[in-house]
């Protein structure tokens, strides 16, 4: 049997490249095609431009193994999920541009795989610190009826930070909104 290889994220997810490698005294090829060359070891991943697609779940690799003595055996079937995709976060609304008692920040989740989409049984967490939360990172949750659209209303000046985290465990880039509009003062 060919063996896989790849870094394991979350929830049977790899996030990196995979490399499927042939059995001692074995070569592979991808699927059945008689055209396609054998190889020790076949790359799937997003710069294998002759494999430049993502799996997802229940997606199957099919191969074939040929013995050094060139008999064909007959084809196999791996199954492995694989989400190298990084979150991406951005602001959907404009920063206050006069003083406020809140602003509310609009956040869409973008750049999404398959790990982080409920139909191939994934999932996506978007988290949030600020100073005015205990620089501690606490869970959001989407607007009702928006999948990848959340909404925080910040109620002081500072910097809010927000990660997004798929199902495979691949955390997206911190992305920071300063919030430099909020005054209390109550008029005279």
């Amino acid at each position: 049997t060919a063996s896989i290889h790849g870094t394991q994220g979350l929830n049977g997810w790899y996030t990196s490249e995979i490399s499927i490698t042939a059995p001692q005294n074995h070569a592979i090829r991808r699927g059945s095609a008689s055209n396609s060359s054998f190889a020790q070891k076949i790359v799937i991943g997003k710069d294998s431009p002759e494999y430049n697609y993502i799996f997802s779940q229940g997606d199957e690799f099919g191969y074939v193994l040929r013995r050094d003595d060139n008999a064909i055996l007959p084809p196999k079937t791996l199954i492995f999920k694989q989400d190298m995709l990084k979150p991406a976060i951005i602001r959907k609304n404009s920063p206050l541009a006069s003083p406020a008692q809140e602003e509310e920040i609009i956040i869409q989740l973008d750049n999404l795989g398959p790990s982080s989409k409920q139909e191939t049984g994934g999932s996506i967490k978007l988290e949030m610190k600020s100073s005015a939360a205990g620089n501690q990172w606490i869970p959001l949750y989407p607007i009702e009826g928006e999948d990848y659209t959340y909404s925080y209303n910040a109620t002081v000046n500072g910097t809010y930070s927000f990660r997004a985290t798929n199902g495979a465990g691949v955390v997206s880039e911190i992305f920071s909104v300063p919030v430099t509009q909020i005054d209390k003062t109550k008029p005279v």
